[in-house]
């Protein structure tokens, strides 16, 4: 009997950015899905109380997993053990609360800094 599975990649995926290139195989090593996810996330229909291997590739990285899937559970989850770093500035408009019309100039605000 199949059923719909859900994987969840928690790390890779975000609004179709870091997306990763899923490949799932049979205990034989057959492939059965090669896919893309999208926001961290794929679904498939797969064969209940089965074994399978899962590789995913990631930014450089390949996670080689056995799973077994049972009849009870319908989400299997993932960490993804990367930390993406983008190049962003962030502005912050800083105000007093008693002269809301009134902006800091010379506010500064550091979330992190390297080291």
């Amino acid at each position: 009997m199949k059923k719909e599975i859900t994987f969840i990649f928690r790390g890779m995926g975000y609004d179709n950015y870091y997306q990763g290139e899923v490949n799932i195989y049979d205990i034989n090593h057959n492939l059965l899905l090669k896919q893309k996810s999208f926001n961290g996330k794929i679904k498939t229909c797969l064969q209940i109380n089965n074994y399978y291997f899962i590789k995913v590739s990631f930014k450089g990285f390949l996670i080689h997993k056995l799973i077994f899937i049972n009849n009870q559970q319908t989400k299997y989850y993932f960490v993804m053990n990367t930390i993406i770093l983008c190049n962003r500035v962030v502005t912050f408009l800083l105000t007093d609360s008693n002269y809301a019309n009134l902006p800091i100039s010379k506010g500064k605000v550091i979330l992190w800094q390297k080291q």
